[in-house]
């Protein structure tokens, strides 16, 4: 005894649907990666400030913990800073381990208590930042303009703020 479909149901896509179906895939994702490249570039200038604020607390505490002043130079040109720490005889010396280069920020804007040509901030032993050195802002810019600024006070806290 044999079954036989009558009338035969077909199961499966045709390859008509199966391009529309791609067609209207590739419209959709093609409108969302601008937002996507949109939204990196914010990212990537909010974890730029971000991570700086962590590497000055790192300064900070070894500045307490070490009972020797530091200090950060930054230079928005090379797009890059470091950290020194003073000598016994009132040198500098640069951390190996503390040399960074900023990745993926379009501009960078750098002042110093209020100054926009100083470059250096000085930490204390006692973790703060010096008088004049205080308030340090810097501020992030990506490609498409959008900016986050790391703000620091004499304390040495630090606040991101992101604007675009």
């Amino acid at each position: 005894m044999s079954t036989q479909v009558k009338g035969g149901s077909r199961a499966g896509f045709n390859l008509v649907e199966l391009m529309v179906t791609l067609v209207i895939i590739g419209i959709v994702v093609a409108a969302a990666v601008p937002n996507f490249t949109e939204r990196n570039e914010r990212y990537r200038v909010e974890g730029q400030a971000k991570e700086l604020g962590i590497r000055i607390q790192l300064a900070r505490q070894r500045a307490v913990a070490e009972r020797t002043p530091y200090r950060m130079n930054i230079d928005t040109g090379d797009r890059a800073y470091y950290f020194e720490k003073q000598d016994t005889d009132s040198t500098w010396v640069m951390s190996p381990d503390m040399v960074y280069e900023i990745e993926g920020v379009y501009d960078m804007d750098l002042t110093i208590g209020g100054q926009q040509s100083e470059t250096i901030v000085r930490f204390e032993t006692r973790g703060t930042i010096q008088d004049e050195d205080s308030p340090v802002e810097v501020t992030f810019v990506s490609a498409n303009q959008d900016t986050a600024t790391l703000s620091v006070v004499r304390t040495g806290r630090g606040i991101v703020t992101l604007s675009n």
